[in-house]
């Protein structure tokens, strides 16, 4: 069954194009309600809510968005996801003695945040 003319019409009133309702109905099988009128979360609103542990070494040094991370480190957001790339990585095994001074990112996924 595929979508009907009316909700490709409810779809694009809430903001959803025609093909990304129908892609979220017949590739991901959303149900036709979902697909219809679950709002679209843009990549930049997913990625600007994401939350980030920053450790020197061993410690924990903060909790928080990319952006409040890069504000407590007093750096730039564009140098906090530096910290986060393979580039990084490979720079800092280059330096073994500063293996307990480095920056580590870690991503904080939403099961994380509910665990306990």
């Amino acid at each position: 069954m595929a979508l009907t003319e009316e909700q490709y019409r409810i779809a694009e009133e809430n903001g959803i194009p025609k093909d990304l309702a129908r892609r979220r109905y017949k590739y991901l099988f959303w149900d036709v309600e979902r697909a219809i009128t679950e709002p679209v979360q843009r990549y930049k609103e997913r990625v600007n809510l994401s939350e980030y542990a920053v450790y020197k070494g061993e410690e924990l040094v903060y909790i928080g968005t990319a952006k409040e991370c890069a504000e407590h480190l007093g750096v730039l957001e564009s140098s906090f996801r530096y910290y986060m790339s393979t580039a990084y990585e490979r720079k800092m095994a280059k330096c073994k003695s500063s293996y307990g001074k480095r920056r580590v990112i870690i991503k904080l996924d939403e099961e994380d945040e509910n665990v306990g």
